[in-house]
Parts: structure tokens; C-alpha cells; sequence
């Protein structure tokens, strides 16, 4: 095993239970800076330590995710939605960069929102609840990695991202959607107004445009400073400098 396989590795495990015993900084904060080192374990040459490095960095980002649902009405509040959108933003990232069973490990991950959060109280009275809204979370983030495997070709630049995440925030909206109505409707644990349910809706779509956007526009404003072009190998991107450079 290389130094660098097993130090990216070991930061990411380090960093995952330093993220457990807590570190002072606002759960949002720790969203940002997780999800841009998540990245990191695609330096990693062997393929099995890769797929550790990947869940432990997720499970940084979606224990934090968790900590901003404090209680079930904040499913559709502006901070946990956006830490939602920036989650799975790097999920959408890390799938057209990686082979696939690289990125769905990083939305199995999504499931270390349980314990952070408001599910975790809930899991005697209603064990139902906490199992459907893990699920889903991992349902979720796993359909924008689905979503985004498809942009695995040289020649797919900034615009095709732009175009998949409108798609992908308009297609994942029924996924969200069940978020919300399974502890309203079904359990009636939280009590919403049927008009801020469009409301969450909208905030959700608009936000995950954002954020994978954002994401997949800076992906390649950093290949293209570093002067790299980009191309495939085995389901991997694989960059080479570019001579014009």
C-alpha cells in the first residue's frame, strides 16, 4: 500500500470520529469543508482502500446534515436543505469522476445522518419513521450519483452538467417530497402548512440547481487552471497536461 493511499485513508477515519465527539465549528461550516476534501480518496490508487476513504468522508458530510435536523419541522428549512443540496452535490461530482460502486458508497454513507439527528430520539416511538427517512436520504443521494453517471465522456463540458442538474433536481423532487408527507401525513409527528409543502419544494430544487451547478462548474474550472484535459480509463477520469499550456 502506497503512503499516500494510506494517509488519505487514515485522515478520512480520523476525521469521521473527530466529527463524532464533536468539533467547535457550526454544522454547516463542516458541510462545506468535508464535502471539498471528499474528494480526496480519488488519489488513492488501490481500489478497495478507495471505497473506505469515500464512506468515511461522506459520513463527515451527512453527520452534519443530520445536526441541522434538531427537530422533524426542520425537513424543509432553508439550513437543512442547502446542507442537503451541497451533500449530494459532491455526490454528483464524485460520480462522473469515479467508477460507480466508488460513488454509490458515498450515498450508502447518507445513513450516518441517523445519529445526529432528530431520528435518533425517535427510534423507539417510532422506529418506522427513523428506518423510511434514512432510507430515503440514501435513496436520494443516490439518485443524483445515478443521474450523473451518464456525464462520463471528454467531450461533456459545463453545459451538459447545467442541463443534468436542472434535470436532476426536477426528478427528484417525489423522493424529497416523501421526506416531508411520510412523518405529516402518514405518522403525524409534524404539522406543516399544505402551502409550505411547495414552499420545501421549490427551496429544494432551486437549491440542489445550485449547489451541483456550482459544484460541476468548479470541477472544471480546476482541470482547466491546472491546465489537464480530462479523458476515461476504466470508468475513472483520467487527466493529462495539457501541452498548449
Amino acid at each position: 500500500m502506497r503512503i499516500m493511499d494510506g494517509t488519505i485513508t487514515a485522515l478520512s477515519v480520523v476525521a469521521f470520529v473527530i466529527s463524532i465527539y464533536g468539533i467547535p465549528l457550526e454544522p454547516f461550516a463542516l458541510i462545506l469543508i468535508f464535502a471539498m476534501i471528499s474528494i480526496l480518496p480519488y488519489f488513492v490508487k488501490n481500489s478497495r482502500i478507495r471505497i473506505f476513504g469515500y464512506f468515511f468522508f461522506a459520513s463527515c458530510v451527512y453527520l452534519n446534515v443530520g445536526k441541522l435536523l434538531t427537530q422533524p419541522e426542520m425537513l424543509g428549512s432553508y439550513t437543512f436543505v442547502l446542507g442537503l443540496s451541497i451533500a449530494n452535490a459532491m455526490g454528483a461530482v464524485i460520480s462522473t469522476m469515479e467508477r460507480s460502486e466508488h460513488a454509490y458508497t458515498y450515498s450508502v454513507a447518507a445513513v450516518a445522518a441517523y445519529p445526529s439527528s432528530f431520528l435518533m430520539a425517535f427510534r423507539q416511538l417510532y422506529p418506522d419513521v427513523t428506518t423510511l427517512l434514512i432510507l430515503l436520504l440514501i435513496t436520494l443521494s443516490a439518485m443524483w450519483v445515478y443521474f450523473f453517471q451518464s456525464l462520463k465522456a471528454p467531450q461533456l463540458g459545463v453545459r451538459e452538467g447545467i442541463i443534468q442538474a436542472a434535470e436532476a433536481a426536477v426528478l427528484t423532487i417525489p423522493i424529497f417530497l416523501l421526506l416531508i408527507v411520510i412523518p405529516w401525513l402518514v405518522y403525524h409527528v409534524i404539522k406543516i402548512e399544505p402551502l409550505s409543502v411547495g414552499i420545501y419544494l421549490f427551496r429544494y430544487t432551486l437549491l440542489s440547481f445550485i449547489a451541483t451547478s456550482t459544484a460541476y462548474v468548479f470541477r472544471d474550472f480546476v482541470i482547466y487552471l491546472g491546465g489537464y484535459r480530462k479523458g476515461y480509463k476504466n470508468g475513472r477520469i483520467v487527466f493529462t497536461k495539457d501541452r498548449s499550456w
